[in-house]
Parts: C-alpha cells; sequence; structure tokens
C-alpha cells in the first residue's frame, strides 16, 4: 500500500486514504503546544488561528471542540494540557474524500461496469490466497466438527475470485516474473481461466516527470557503478535531475509520541543531549548491541569489590576465578590483575573517612526512581551516599575508573549531569537534608596518580562554609605531617585548604555557594524536563554536541557514523569560555 500511494503520488493521482490520524500527530497541534509555552490557552488559540492559512484537514475545528469541554472545567491548566493531550490522542482527523480516486477493494467490492479494475501480482500463493492444514484444529478435526477444511476454503476463495473476475468488465490483470534473486509464478487461474497474456507496451513510456527523472536517475547510477548502459540514462541533463544532490539532515518524527511511561536514566539523558539522533537510533530503533570492553568490565568489578567491601572483609584471591570468567584474553586478565588490587587501598582509605567525618550514616548502591510527570520518570542507581543525622545534610560520591572530570558549566547543554542528577533525586528521597558536597572519587589511578599524596581524594564542589566542611573532614588543619607541622589541606577532599589564619583559602571552582547548589539541581530538572519533552515531540535531529578545545565530541565514540551522514554545520560547536579548564572538577 506505501507503494502504491508513493507511485499515485508521484503521477499525481488521488489516492483513497482510510488511515486514522491522530490530532496529536497533526503539526498544528504542535504548533498549539509550542504556543502554550508562552501563553494561556486562549490566547494561543487565537495565535493559531492567525497562523494557520491552510488546514485541510479541519484540525482547528476539531481542536476547538476539545478546548471548549476542557475549559469549562474547575482544574488547573496542568490538568487541563494533560486532558487535552489524551482526549488529542483519542480524536481523529476528517480524511480528505475525492470524488474520483483511486480505492482499494477486494472481491467482496460492489462495482460499476464503468469502473477500472487492476489486480496486482497475479502469482502463484497470492491468488486465491491458500489455506494450509496449520490451524489450532487441523482439517481431520474440523470434520469432526463440521467445520470448513483448508481444501474448502481454498475452493471457496478460488470460486470467488472466479466469479469476480468473470463479472468485471474493466479488468487488467498483472505480475511480475522476478524481483531481485526471488521467481514468480502466474496464478493457475491463468490457464485455468485461459486468460491471455499480452506483452506490455508501457515499457518505458512515462505520465510523470518526477517518476520519470527518478527512473533514470537509476539508470546512471547502473552506469557509473557497473558500466550497465541504457538508452534512457540520457534523457535528462544531471543539473535537471538535482543527481547527487541531497539532504542528510535528520527532522524528526513529527507524529512521534509514547503513551507508555518513559523511564530516563542519567545516561539516556546525556546520550539525547550529546546527539538527538544518537538516543533515536539506539533507544528508539534498539539498533546498538552493547558489547562490554576492557573498561566497562573492570568497572563493574571495582563497583562488585567496594559494594561487597560494606558487608565482609575483601580477599582478592576470591576474586582470581572471577576475572578469569570476565576477561577473555590474557592481555586482558593481565592488565586486571595488575590495576585490581588498588580496590584495597580503596577501601582503606575510606574506612578511614567513614570513622572520621560525621557523614557516617553510608548508604550504598542506592536506587531512586523519581515521578516528573504522570508518564515519566527518572530513575538513578548512586554509588554512595553519606548522611550527617545531626546537621541533616549529606554529600553524594560516584566512583569512576576512568580520567572523568565535572564541569558545571556543561550542565546547562544537559550533559554530564550526572551528580546534579543524583543530586535532584536525592533531593527527592531526603527533602529534610541539605546537599553539601557532590563528589567524584577516582578508584583506579595510573601510575603517576598513584604518586601523589591526594591519591583516592574526594574531588568535587563543595559548599563554601568551614563549619560543614568541618562536618565532612573534622581532621581538616588538627593533623601534623612528618616534620611536626600542621597539614593544612584536607587529606579526603581535594581543593580544601586553610590559611595561616584558620579561614578557608579561596577556590572560587571548587568551593561554591549554597545557592549553587540548588541552581544546579534546578539546572538539572529543567534539562529533564526538556528531553522528555523533546523526546515526546519527536525531535531527534542530527546535532552532535563539541565543546571547544576538547579533544573527543559526541561523535568520537558512537556506533552509528556510517549512517548519520552529518556536516560540519550540524555540529553544535559550544565555547565554554577561556576558564573552562578551571571549572572541570
Amino acid at each position: 500500500e506505501l507503494i502504491l500511494y508513493k507511485v499515485f503520488n508521484l503521477h499525481g493521482i488521488p489516492y483513497e486514504n482510510k488511515s486514522k490520524i491522530a490530532l496529536y500527530d497533526s503539526p498544528i497541534y504542535k504548533r498549539f503546544l509550542t504556543l502554550l509555552d508562552s501563553s494561556n490557552f486562549v490566547d494561543a488559540f487565537n495565535k493559531l488561528q492567525e497562523e494557520t492559512t491552510y488546514d485541510p484537514f479541519d484540525t482547528v475545528n476539531q481542536l476547538v471542540s476539545i478546548l471548549v469541554e476542557i475549559n469549562s472545567l474547575l482544574i488547573n491548566n496542568e490538568e487541563k494540557l494533560s486532558l487535552l493531550n489524551y482526549l488529542s490522542k483519542k480524536t481523529y482527523l476528517k480524511n480528505i474524500e475525492y470524488k474520483e480516486s483511486i480505492k482499494l477493494c477486494d472481491y467482496n467490492t460492489v462495482l460499476n461496469d464503468t469502473d477500472y479494475v487492476f489486480i496486482l501480482g497475479f502469482s502463484l500463493g497470492s491468488y486465491p490466497v491458500i489455506h494450509k492444514d496449520k490451524e489450532f484444529y487441523l482439517d481431520s478435526e474440523k470434520e469432526l466438527l463440521n467445520r470448513n477444511t483448508s481444501k474448502i476454503k481454498n475452493k471457496i476463495e478460488e470460486n470467488k475470485l472466479i466469479n469476480f473476475i468473470s463479472k468485471t468488465k474493466n479488468l487488467y490483470i498483472s505480475f511480475k516474473k522476478k524481483f531481485g534473486k526471488i521467481i514468480y509464478y502466474p496464478s493457475l487461474l491463468v490457464s485455468k481461466l485461459n486468460i491471455k497474456e499480452n506483452i506490455s507496451c508501457l515499457d518505458n513510456i512515462r505520465y510523470s516527470d518526477s517518476f520519470a527523472k527518478l527512473e533514470v536517475a537509476k539508470y546512471i547510477d547502473l552506469n557509473r557503478l557497473y558500466g550497465v548502459k541504457n538508452k534512457w540514462m540520457n534523457t535528462f541533463a544531471k543539473n535537471e535531475l538535482n543527481y547527487n544532490i541531497y539532504s542528510n539532515s535528520f527532522t524528526g518524527l513529527d507524529n512521534y509520541y509514547n503513551e507508555d511511561k518513559l523511564s530516563l536514566s542519567y545516561s539516556s539523558i546525556n546520550e539525547y543531549n550529546k546527539c538527538p539522533f544518537m538516543y533515536y537510533v539506539k533507544r528508539i530503533l534498539k539498533a546498538d548491541e552493547f558489547v562490554d570492553n576492557f573498561n566497562t568490565l573492570l568497572g563493574s568489578l571495582y563497583h562488585k569489590a567496594l559494594e561487597e567491601s560494606n558487608s565482609k572483609q575483601i580477599d582478592l584471591n576470591e576474586y582470581e576465578a572471577i576475572i578469569d570468567e570476565t576477561f577473555e584474553t590474557f592481555k586482558e586478565r593481565f592488565f586486571a590483575r595488575k590495576l585490581f588490587p588498588q580496590v584495597l587501598d580503596v577501601i582503606k582509605k575510606n574506612e578511614k573517612f567513614k570513622n572520621a567525618t560525621l557523614h557516617d550514616n553510608e548508604i550504598a548502591e542506592i536506587e531512586i526512581e523519581a515521578n516528573i510527570d504522570q508518564l515519566s520518570t527518572v530513575v538513578g542507581r548512586i554509588d554512595k551516599v553519606m548522611l550527617d543525622e545531626v546537621a541533616k545534610s549529606l554529600i553524594v560520591i560516584d566512583y569512576k575508573t576512568g580520567d572523568f572530570k565535572f564541569n558545571k558549566k556543561k550542565t546547562q547543554y544537559g550533559v554530564e549531569m550526572q551528580l546534579p542528577i543524583y543530586a535532584f533525586l536525592l533531593k527527592q528521597k531526603y527533602p529534610e537534608y541539605s546537599n553539601i558536597g557532590m563528589y567524584i572519587q577516582n578508584v583506579c589511578l595510573d601510575d603517576a596518580d598513584l604518586l601523589t599524596d591526594d591519591k583516592y581524594s574526594l574531588d568535587g564542589i563543595t559548599v563554601n562554609d568551614l563549619n560543614r566542611i568541618i562536618t565532612i573532614d573534622p581532621t581538616l588543619g588538627t593533623l601534623y605531617d612528618d616534620n611536626d607541622e600542621v597539614i593544612n589541606k584536607s587529606i579526603y577532599v581535594k581543593h580544601i585548604k586553610l590559611k595561616k589564619d584558620k579561614t578557608l583559602a579561596s577556590s572560587k571552582n571548587y568551593l561554591v555557594e549554597e545557592d549553587t547548589f540548588e541552581n544546579l539541581i534546578s539546572t538539572a530538572k529543567q534539562q529533564i524536563l526538556n528531553t522528555i519533552k523533546n523526546i515526546r515531540n519527536g525531535n531527534f535531529q542530527i546535532s552532535p554536541i563539541h565543546f571547544k578545545n576538547e579533544q573527543s565530541s559526541a561523535c568520537s565514540y558512537c556506533s552509528f557514523a556510517d549512517i548519520c551522514n552529518k556536516t560540519n554545520n550540524d555540529v553544535r560547536h559550544i565555547d565554554l569560555s577561556e576558564s573552562e579548564d578551571e571549572d572541570e572538577i
């Protein structure tokens, strides 16, 4: 049916369309939703009426009928919008009806003597339809039940088709001999009814300029790629064909929406905002097959050990068999055995920190799900949360085995929001607690980092308040080094130092005001809302993000480079300002 629609459209022939199109899927309705972002229902509708100059499906009147019902209800605007979207998905637009058009029919259709009928693909197995003895009740059982067997059904089908053919005056029957490597044979009714075969005289005579250009372009392709010559290939000049001129853009899905629950994680939100098209192929089409690599497998091994360390003593010998099962090659096993013992040093440092800090209520691998609206949720699995039950404050920690740095400026673009999203989720679960620290803990270091005195320390942003910082690290300014000198920096949290007068040393990129925490959480929530809205509106354009002065971009590790055909104009080049590196944490 789609092929027929395409062909008739190319020839300018009206084609009866009986498909149901929901009001929700129409461009006019989508425009109304956009206007609602900055106007109330009445003003948005008035603006829509002014803008709408072409409305063949009577969309505006369909919208009016729903709005009249909704405006009479004593509910708030948010509830009205939710109800409007629900009703618009159940309301279908009127199809355009032509007095004369191509119509699909079968042998039960009542026809006039003046109608012209075309039976396409009159092949063996298709005309008549063949019923086989493969149904729930077998033919032997149907005979006992006095039901039609497959043989009887085949006879009925054949008789109906013969009756239709014999009574239709203006009838044209065609069949294909070959498609690709598949060979087709004409229906047995051709010989049974003594239907005379005529060779088509329409070989390359076309009645559509656009259709003819498509055909000629195919001939040029065959000649360019395989040297096949055809007498029609020079019918048009290449500039007339717009040959090899195309748009690589993927403009999204105008009629995409998801009535089921949409559940997003940090990873899926990050993927969408890095490149909507990548999200579409991976999450909507599900065309990506996740393949574990050494880094992901090692990360899982570290997380497993760190989680188990909360309930038992970690013995590296117990992980030998796991390493052999997890890593396939000798090379991977060698490096896993070389790197994995660091986990014991991490556990030792974490135990010292837990014994020292007032945030000693430790919750590991906590899963949180927050409802954004009736159909949308955000879920997260947080490596560790540490709470101070007295001060009612908390800090959040995420383990990393790779070289990851949190840049708070990127949050406004919806990427690398893991810590702010986790902070948002924690605020839903612990509304009475204030978040005073967001940290990354790199638990797998290279040889150079292993020589530093702050290895495995928490790296992130902390509230700029000495009294609160002391609850995180009470040892600050109380310990002495080997030379009996006071250690004026935190041994557990990076970038926290004391001056000689025992006040905090300035560190604008790592010590931030409390309202900055709240702004990051608010920004994360807004980016979540934007992502949900864009996904439900079907916005999946090719638009990868690239931050200036960074070697990698959204395209660097994308599996779909062969199908997206992006151009440099598609890339969103973002400059985070000259102080970008200082903001990386």
